[in-house]
């Protein structure tokens, strides 16, 4: 090796010529290639002894052999150029002594040190140094190689015994020794048991992470602490395996963000422990319900009458990480019925409640669940999804602005197949750091619906605190309805053109709009005429009289004038037992229509927070509004006459 060192450092005194950081190219003709070109020529590396060399000429590759022995069986390699100005960046590759590629090692520039472990059987390997593209050549620079070999501390490399990890929580220890490192660890789970896994580990240079796999390599679990070189880790969790059988729980790097290298520690051990859980959710037991094809009928056929039908109630856990439980709601005589839907956790802790209705798509047919995670059904935005998924994936431009590159999407499905065919979600509700969630939907004259309580982010669970999922149905008492195009987004899109077409009306001057808000995002629209068309603006005049009842509502009136709010208003005292009378006209606010105005839409709903307005949605049976419409000739305003959102006094409304 010594030899090496000198034959190297001579051909770089014979150099005369190329720029100072010895480019691409320059001053090739100096360089004397050294006897270690080949893997055939390789010189011996004794382990612990550093060697020098150069990356000159162009496609330089310098070949050292090491050996591995029985007891040591990482090799580490540690390589480095002093700091200064250099194209070049060294990297390494290990092979055996047939040529075969065992690793591909990182590579630095200069300044840069670089340390890497690789776990190799006990043998005669070879260390080939280079520029990591073969391009590039530093005849002033040269670079500094190290190899040492150390035994594994992971014993179960070593006694393959070990493997067998023990479901009464006993942990055992291993190690990521060396860049690209897996310890595979086999557990036998009964039926009706679920699975918990742990994995702790002090702060150490990678990212530990575990993954579940059953015998044919399929995933199922995991979980990763990305900030392990940072703080210690401790993950893991109860998670339900979709048959009782063997699988096997694998420990290694996390590689999975964007630009992630594989990293190791072998001076830092984990800890990795699992146990058999008994399941505690009589919905789970034999075939589980996590699933479409596995929902449970616990409720029984419900009816839509004038009345609620009877509260249906139905208890459960969400007892592991990703459990999601469905259940199957039959219906007849419910072309307009409404279903009330609440989850009540029961004190579980680390669990985000979360509910979705879903209702068969029969547009498109399938066989497993994976395919219906898109509907096929074309799209240009969320609104043309609602009911039906209620998100437009992929849709590209606008085509009202520019019809010629507009790309439309596909409403996203519910990844679930119903017997046949798709399901879509028709709504989901969640509330985080909350104990319940409650919700009111439309039937849409549906013969069944699917219910699925969850929790939100699909990675809490608790054993201990049973839920409670409730669904009753009845006849939607507003005879109106359906009024609306279904909407079923927060801070909602109130799409004008949409809703024209099914707005009630139209309605001459002097009605009266009557009804009630059954269902969450409910919104009730009616269309009139304008009284004065065609006559000036400030000779024609509407009255407008408001009587909304108490209750959990929170009232806000809009008048639509075109497609933009003429004006608005908003009542939003939750549970005012008073209620509210308002009157917009003489003695009040001016309100005049407008002459060249065809008509105009009224529009009742439930404040959600719109508006910079504090609320959250809500819903009643009972609670119920009046709104009356008249108009009058006027050749003026009384005063004081205001109008409403105009903070200076005066009745002109364009």
């Amino acid at each position: 090796m010594r030899r090496t060192a000198i034959l190297l450092m001579m051909a770089v005194v014979g150099c005369d010529g190329g720029d100072d950081d010895g480019g691409e190219g320059e001053g090739e003709g100096d360089c004397v290639r050294d006897p270690a070109d080949a893997p055939g020529d390789a010189v011996p590396l004794a382990a612990g002894e550093q060697t020098q060399g150069f990356i000159c000429p162009a496609g330089d590759q310098d070949f050292f052999a090491v050996n591995v022995p029985g007891d040591d069986l990482l090799l580490r390699v540690q390589l480095v150029m002093p700091e200064g100005p250099s194209n070049v960046r060294s990297s390494y590759v290990i092979y055996d002594t047939s040529g075969n590629l065992q690793r591909k090692g990182g590579s630095i520039s200069a300044g840069q040190p670089l340390d890497e472990v690789s776990c190799l059987e006990a043998g005669d390997y070879v260390v080939m140094v280079h520029d990591d593209d073969d391009v590039d050549i530093d005849f002033r620079h040269d670079y500094r190689l190290t190899v040492a070999t150390e035994p594994d501390p992971d014993e179960s490399e070593r006694d393959e015994g070990s493997r067998e990890l023990s479901l009464d929580g006993t942990a055992q220890q291993g190690a990521i020794s060396c860049v690209g490192d897996t310890d595979e660890f086999n557990v036998t789970l009964g039926g009706d048991k679920l699975l918990e896994v742990r994995l702790t580990s002090d702060v150490t240079a990678y990212e530990p992470s575990f993954q579940i796999l059953d015998t044919d390599g399929n995933r199922y679990f995991g979980a990763a602490n990305p900030g392990g070189s940072v703080t210690p880790t401790d993950i893991g969790g109860i998670y339900a395996l979709p048959l009782a059988g063997d699988y096997v729980i694998v420990v290694a790097d996390d590689v999975s963000g964007e630009d992630d290298l594989s990293e190791a520690d072998p001076d830092v051990s984990y800890s990795i422990s699992a146990r058999a859980i008994d399941e505690p959710d009589p919905n789970d037991l034999g075939t589980r319900n996590d699933f479409a094809d596995g929902a449970k009928d616990a409720f029984g056929s419900k009816s839509c009458g004038g009345g609620w039908d009877s509260g249906s109630l139905n208890r459960g856990y969400i007892a592991s990480i990703g459990d999601a439980d469905w259940y199957r709601v039959p219906l007849s005589g419910c072309d307009r019925g409404i279903m009330e839907v609440s989850l009540d956790l029961g004190g579980a802790v680390g669990v985000d409640p979360q509910i979705r209705v879903v209702r068969r798509y029969p547009d498109k047919s399938c066989e497993r669940d994976e395919d219906c995670a898109s509907l096929d059904l074309s799209c240009e935005d969320d609104l043309s999804c609602a009911a039906w998924g209620n998100v437009c994936v992929g849709a590209q431009g606008d085509p009202e602005e520019d019809e010629e590159n507009f790309v439309p999407g596909d409403c996203q499905g519910a990844a679930a197949c119903l017997g046949g065919v798709c399901g879509a979600t028709q709504f989901e509700k969640n509330a985080p750091g909350q104990s319940s969630v409650a919700t009111s939907v439309p039937i849409f004259g549906d013969g069944e619906l699917w219910v699925v309580a969850q929790d939100f982010h699909s990675d809490g669970s608790d054993l201990d605190s049973p839920y409670t999922l409730t669904v009753q149905t009845r006849e939607d008492p507003d005879p109106g309805e359906r009024d609306n195009v279904y909407n079923p987004y927060p801070r909602r899109i109130v799409d004008r053109g949409a809703n024209r077409d099914v707005a009630r009306g139209p309605f001459g001057i002097g009605f009266t709009a009557e009804g009630v808000l059954a269902t969450e995002a409910d919104e009730d629209w009616f269309y009139f005429t304008n009284p004065c068309a065609g006559t000036a603006p400030d000779t024609c005049q509407m009255n407008v009289e408001m009587h909304l009842d108490p209750g959990p509502v929170d009232w806000i009136v809009t008048l639509v004038r075109g497609r933009r709010d003429w004006f608005q208003t908003a009542f939003v005292e939750e549970g005012d037992s008073s209620g509210v009378d308002y009157t917009y006209g003489p003695g009040s606010e001016c309100l005049f229509s407008v002459a060249e105005d065809e008509g105009y839409w009224l529009l009742v709903y439930d404040n959600q927070g719109i508006a910079d307005i504090e609320g959250t949605p809500d819903w009643s049976i009972s609670q119920g509004y009046s709104i009356t419409v008249t108009g009058s000739s006027s050749p003026s305003c009384p005063e004081p006459c205001v109008m409403h959102g105009d903070p200076e006094p005066g009745c002109n409304v364009d």
